[in-house]
């Protein structure tokens, strides 16, 4: 009997192991799927002084975020992970930022990439006089 009740708390012990194991491993990034993952950029924010507004500042700024993201649209995808393909933007973004340095602006902009899919802000930047 109490060989069988020995036997009983090993195995409920490894069942018990063997669950929490798989539940764990199951919650993981190497678990999420590829997929489309959308973005957005543009401006959420900006002002000149002034009275006139110079569209060549915008123009610069927006034109090396498409360059460096390899992109003609502020709208735009890309295939793999959310994870991934975030880490992918946030490093083409820093180019851009490391593109931009030394240029004189005439306002002050805020310009912001969105992940779509989660709704989350993968990149933000000031530029400003």
């Amino acid at each position: 009997m109490k060989k069988s009740i020995k036997i009983f708390s090993v195995l409920f012990a490894f069942i018990a192991i063997t669950a929490m194991t798989v539940g764990f491993t199951s919650c993981g990034d190497d678990d999420e799927p590829n997929g489309t993952v959308m973005y957005t950029m543009g401006f959420e924010e900006m002002s000149v002084t002034g009275t006139d507004l110079d569209f060549s500042d915008l123009s610069i700024i927006e034109n090396a975020f498409k360059t460096a993201l390899g992109v003609n649209n502020a709208s735009f995808s890309i295939n793999g992970k959310v994870n991934e393909c975030d880490a992918k933007v946030k490093e083409a973004c820093d180019k851009a930022v490391k593109a931009l340095e030394g240029t004189a602006w005439k306002g002050y902009y805020v310009y912001v990439v969105t992940n779509v899919n989660t709704g989350s802000v993968v990149f933000t930047h000031t530029f400003s006089k």
